[in-house]
């Protein structure tokens, strides 16, 4: 007669292989839930701001996007060649930039003379910016009125680079993101700069 032990190590591996593959499965479930729940939430905010953006325009005062927020819209950002309509917001904090483009209050604000900072994340807001070309339009729209700017500059760089932030006799406008695009770290130490200075209309 044969016996039965001979095929227990063959079923033992085929239990192991089948635990691997459920554990990378639901790895993987887990990384594509909390991406779509990112991608939501900052969808979903700027919903809201936009609600707060209208009450601006019409009341004359701050409107924050909920009670809670500590912050609230400053302008509309617009890049018609990619199709995309950013609602701008004060202060440039994790918190901040987690629902939109947040503005470095320490530099000039939007549409007005000197450099304008504006933070975004790579992965939600601020993605398209890796299809930037030179040339693009950008459209300021804030409560004070509108400006047009025009993309100069797309350049790459380190972190301790603090002169980008750096007041300009210009009126231009600088975006900033984590670079590169792909990566999956949180903790890059490289920027991606987006220049754009303002044309008369």
């Amino acid at each position: 007669m044969f016996s039965d032990v001979s095929y227990k190590p063959y079923e033992n591996n085929n239990r192991w292989k089948h635990a691997f593959i459920a554990i990378l499965v639901i790895i993987g479930a887990v990384m594509f839930g909390k991406g779509v729940y990112i991608h939501a939430k900052a969808n979903l905010a700027q919903l809201l701001i936009a609600k707060a953006w209208e009450s601006q325009l019409k009341h004359g005062q701050r409107t924050r996007p909920r009670y809670w927020a500590d912050t609230w819209p400053i302008a509309v950002m617009t890049f018609p060649a990619h199709q995309q309509k950013l609602y701008v917001l004060a202060g440039a904090t994790d918190a901040v930039i987690a629902f939109g483009p947040g503005h470095m209050s320490h530099t000039a604000f939007p549409g007005q003379m000197g450099n304008s900072v504006l933070i975004g994340h790579r992965d939600t807001h601020f993605n398209f910016l890796q299809y930037v070309e030179k040339g693009d339009l950008i459209e300021i729209d804030a409560m004070h009125g509108s400006k047009l700017y025009k993309v100069e500059n797309m350049r790459i760089a380190h972190e301790s680079q603090i002169e980008l932030m750096d007041n300009s006799w210009r009126n231009e406008l600088t975006l900033v993101t984590c670079y590169p695009f792909d990566g999956v770290s949180t903790d890059t130490e490289y920027r991606y700069v987006v220049t754009a200075t303002k044309i008369e209309t």
